[in-house]
C-alpha cells in the first residue's frame, strides 16, 4: 500500500534460522534474509515512528503508530514537536513504553469468553470501557476546531474526556459540543479567586470530576520546543531574573503547595515525560500505589498506552482506567474529529480482544496474577 508503512511478524523467518548441532548452516542470502526479519519484529525496529509520503484514508490505518506518523506529516513541525516530545533528554518519554514491554501476560484457558464486558463505573458514572481522554492543552495548534473536534469525536466513542485548563476553547462550548460526561483538569494559580472561578464554571457546564494536577511546580526545560522557538521568551526571562539574584524559574503550580488530603481518587502519571526527566516509568510504580491505597479509592494511569494489550495490563495490576494523552491529539492531527474516534475505537477493539484471549470476560476478573513483570 503506497505511503503506509505496515509492520509484520518475523516469527517464520526466526523460526527457519533455528541451527542446530545436525543441521546445515543458512547460505548467504538466507541468513541475511533472516537477520532483516529479526531486526524488523525487533522492539527497537517496532519501537520506531511510521513514515508516510502521503495522507492514506483513514480506513487504512491499523494502529496507533500508524496516526503518529500520519499526524507528523500533516502537522507543522513546532505544533508536532509540542505534542509528541518530552523534557530534557526524554528519557521517561521512552521508559513508559519500556516498561511495558517489560510485563507479559499469563492467560488463562478454557474460560467462557464468548461475552466480553468493559464496562466501568468510576466517582459514580457507569462507563462503557475505562480508556479516557486525558487533560492536554491547546489543541488548535493540530487542527482549527481543536477541543471542539476532540470531545467530539470522543463523543462517538463513548470516551469521557478530561479537559485541560489550557484548552483553546472555553468549558461552556466544549460542553455544548460534548454528549459523554466531561471532566476538568485544573491548574491552580496564584490567583485563589481566579482558581475558584474556574472551578465554579467547569461545574456549573456539567463536568462532573475535578482532576487537580500537582506535577508543575516549574516550567520544565524542553528541547524542542527551545530548538522551535516556541518558549524562548519565558527561558530569557528566567535567565535575566537569575542574573539579578531571583531563583527566575516560572512556575504554574505555586511552588508552596504541600500535601492535599481528601481526593477521591488518583491518576499516576509523570506527565507523559514532559516535566522531571528520569521519573520512573508510571505502570512501574502503579502495583506499589495501588498496594498503599488498597482500595479505598480508585486509582487511575496514564503514560506511554499505545496499545489495548498496554491498557490491560494497567487494569490487571489495579488501575481503574486508563488516560490517553498523545495518541488522541495524533488522531486529531491526523484526521480530525474522525481520526480521535478512530483511535479510541481501535484501543476499545484491542483491549476487548486481548482480554478474550487472555481468557477474562469482564474488567472484575482482572487481577495480578494476569501479568508478569520481567526484569
Amino acid at each position: 500500500m503506497p505511503g503506509a508503512l505496515r509492520f509484520h511478524s518475523s516469527a517464520a523467518c526466526a523460526t527457519n534460522c533455528t541451527v542446530s548441532a545436525s543441521s546445515h548452516l543458512p547460505g548467504r542470502r538466507q541468513a541475511a534474509g533472516c537477520l532483516l526479519g529479526l531486526l524488523a519484529g525487533s522492539p527497537l525496529a517496532r519501537a520506531q515512528q511510521p513514515e508516510f509520503d502521503r495522507v492514506p484514508p483513514l480506513d487504512e490505518l491499523v494502529n496507533v503508530f500508524e496516526f503518529d506518523g500520519v499526524c507528523k506529516l500533516r502537522a507543522t513541525r513546532e505544533a508536532y514537536d509540542y505534542v509528541s516530545g518530552g523534557a530534557d533528554d526524554e528519557v521517561t518519554l521512552r521508559r513508559n513504553r519500556q516498561a511495558l514491554s517489560k510485563i507479559t501476560f499469563r492467560p488463562r484457558m478454557l474460560s467462557d469468553v464468548s461475552q466480553i464486558d468493559l464496562s466501568t463505573t468510576l466517582f459514580g458514572q457507569k462507563l462503557p470501557h475505562p480508556i479516557l481522554v486525558a487533560p492536554t492543552g491547546t489543541h488548535s495548534r493540530l487542527h482549527p476546531e481543536g477541543e471542539l473536534a476532540t470531545v467530539r469525536g470522543a463523543s462517538r466513542a463513548g470516551a469521557v474526556m478530561v479537559v485541560s485548563s489550557s484548552s483553546s476553547f472555553p468549558i461552556d462550548q466544549i460542553a455544548r459540543a460534548a454528549t459523554v460526561p466531561l471532566w476538568f483538569q485544573l491548574y491552580a494559580g496564584p490567583d485563589k479567586e481566579g482558581t475558584f472561578e474556574r472551578v465554579a464554571r467547569a461545574l456549573e457546564h456539567g463536568c462532573k470530576t475535578v482532576c487537580f494536577t500537582v506535577d508543575v511546580p516549574y516550567f520544565p526545560h524542553r528541547e524542542r520546543d527551545l530548538r522551535n522557538r516556541l518558549i524562548r521568551p519565558e527561558m530569557e526571562g528566567e535567565r535575566r531574573r537569575r542574573a539579578a539574584g531571583s531563583p527566575g524559574f516560572r512556575y504554574r503550580l505555586p511552588p508552596r503547595f504541600t500535601f492535599e488530603h481528601g481526593a477521591a481518587g488518583i491518576v499516576v502519571s509523570n506527565h507523559g515525560g514532559r516535566y522531571l526527566d528520569s521519573a520512573p516509568a508510571t505502570i512501574a510504580v502503579l502495583p506499589e500505589i495501588v498496594s498503599s491505597v488498597g482500595g479505598r479509592i480508585p486509582v487511575l494511569i496514564d503514560g506511554g498506552f499505545r496499545r489495548g494489550a498496554d491498557i490491560l495490563k494497567a487494569l490487571a495490576l489495579g488501575a481503574k482506567a486508563v488516560l490517553l494523552g498523545r495518541p488522541p491529539l495524533w488522531g486529531l492531527g491526523a484526521y480530525g474529529e474522525a481520526g480521535v474516534t478512530r483511535i479510541l475505537q481501535l484501543l476499545e477493539t484491542e483491549l476487548a480482544l486481548a482480554m478474550g484471549l487472555a481468557g477474562r470476560s469482564n474488567l472484575g476478573s482482572l487481577d495480578p496474577s494476569l501479568v508478569r513483570i520481567e526484569n
